[in-house]
């Protein structure tokens, strides 16, 4: 290995060199092992807590007696090292951090979320913080969480200028009950937002455009300082896991050649790290000519509600209704928690026949302004989405719940009819959809009167009445000829 990587667990055996220069190579959890190499370390940053294939250390000058592999570096670090070969046996906890926006606004809140997995069983998760670069020494510990918390509610600091010229990392740590620990992390940039004067975007919200379109003309700005730069300008694509379209649609490149209706612009301007602000266009969409012949998903947000709230630490019941002409791939679910400036992953590639996830929310304090956006993704990598402008929020006294009652669920079998009537406590301002309870799979939305009928085949033994406000209610269904 060469280059500024962080390596736990590894085991070089037999190579010309182990590790060629730089990277922190010490790892007291998951300790590596250099054996049987010609050379096991030129250089690294930290080459601490390592097994060297002898109980006396590496062959240095600095440790008269090692006969383990070669350490040639004068100044690496490496002691304390290890006098037992460590056991691979236990392999660490594989995370997977959920990758958050790339900009966070200081002072807003952002909900990380993760799973982690173990051979062994995690007793603990620890989430940490650089405010710049990532390097071990810099980070610092914002909370330890019990094995089953797997989504943590962080407000983001305020860091200031930072003259290092590195962007920040947030990290979260599992560790089983050996002691082993696994990590994941993603670089974040957190601006200052001291630079005045404001940019004016030239499309509107729900603006169509054609891929490879040609944008003459994005944006305008008033009261910029003329001597700041503009540091970033590209097109985002807000889905699961947002990605930067860097390098097209912008400096008279033609537009991605996708098919999404959640692409906005981003510019940045500023002068260096992260002394800068961040604007935001309106999403847009980027759709083929209609001679294409293959339309779009169609996603429709279902709950919740505009207006509900919940209290933090409890679920939230995301439901939805998707369709595409050629079948629904995969389903994403978004949120922002600032008034849509930013989105944060909930789920990602869920199955397309899904059409509702409970949402865990983290414990602390929720917030005023939540938006759940669900982004629905065909087979030729067309999407569609719902929700960017409902707000609800997260910080009240709890859920506002309706009752829904079942009158009637009747099947027909000379028809093959499903006769379905249905009410909320909260009258028609919900809506009310109709599921198969064996299978979850969405039978139909039923009108404002709570009246409906559905060909369906073969009849459902029980069905189940799911409100956009969060109600729910289950009935057996009566067979008739």
């Amino acid at each position: 290995t060469s280059g500024n990587a962080i390596v736990t667990g590894s085991q070089y055996l037999g190579n010309g060199t182990g590790n060629s220069a730089a990277g922190n190579l010490s790892s007291p959890t998951n300790p590596n092992s250099f054996v049987g190499n010609t050379v096991g370390v030129n250089s690294a940053d930290n080459a601490a807590n390592i097994w060297w294939g002898s109980p006396t250390g590496p062959t240095t000058s600095r440790n008269p007696g090692g006969r383990g592999d070669s350490l040639l570096s004068q100044l690496t670090p490496f002691t304390p090292f290890l006098t037992a070969a460590p056991s691979y046996a236990d392999t660490p906890p594989e995370v997977k951090l959920l990758r958050p926006s790339f900009q966070m606004d200081p002072g807003s809140k952002v909900t990380l979320r993760w799973t982690s997995t173990d051979d062994v069983g995690i007793v603990s998760h620890t989430i940490l913080f650089s405010p710049v670069g990532n390097v071990s020494s810099s980070f610092q510990t914002v909370a330890t969480l019990p094995a089953t918390q797997q989504t943590y509610e962080w407000t983001v600091p305020a860091i200031g200028f930072q003259v290092a010229g590195q962007n920040a990392f947030i990290k979260v740590v599992a560790k089983d009950t050996t002691g082993k620990q696994g990590f994941d992390e993603w670089e974040i940039l957190i601006p200052t937002n001291d630079i005045a004067g404001t940019v004016q975007f030239t499309m509107t919200a729900g603006q169509i455009f054609e891929p490879g379109q040609m944008m003459s003309s994005v944006y305008t700005t008033s009261g910029i300082n003329r001597y700041l730069t503009r540091v970033e300008y590209y097109i985002e694509d807000v889905r699961g896991e947002t990605r930067k379209m860097s390098g097209r649609g912008a400096s008279m490149e033609g537009l991605p050649l996708y098919s999404p209706d959640t692409a906005r612009y981003v510019v940045s301007y500023g002068d260096t790290t992260n002394h800068r602000k961040y604007w935001y266009s309106p999403l847009f969409k980027i759709r083929p000519n209609s001679l294409l012949g293959d339309a779009p998903p169609a996603a429709t947000l279902i709950s919740p509600a505009a207006g509900a709230s919940f209290s933090p630490g409890t679920i939230v019941p995301i439901t939805w209704s998707a369709t595409d002409d050629e079948g629904v791939r995969l389903i994403d679910i978004v949120a922002s928690f600032d008034g849509a400036r930013t989105w944060q992953p909930i789920a990602v590639n869920l199955l397309g026949t899904t059409t509702s996830y409970n949402w865990q929310l983290a414990p602390g304090t929720g917030s005023a302004d939540v938006r759940v956006m669900v982004i629905a993704k065909d087979s030729r990598f067309q999407s569609s989405s719902d929700g960017s402008t409902r707000m609800f929020s997260t910080n009240g006294g709890g859920t506002t719940t309706d009752t829904v009652t079942i009158s009637r669920a009747t099947y027909s079998t000379s028809k093959g009819k499903l006769q379905v009537q249905a009410s909320s406590s909260a009258g028609p301002s919900a809506v009310l959809q109709v599921f198969n309870t064996s299978t979850n799979v969405l039978i139909g939305t039923l009108p404002s009167t709570g009246r409906g009928s559905f060909r369906v085949s073969p009849a459902p033994t029980n069905i189940t009445v799911k409100s956009s406000l969060g109600g729910s209610a289950s009935a057996a269904v009566v067979t008739r000829r």
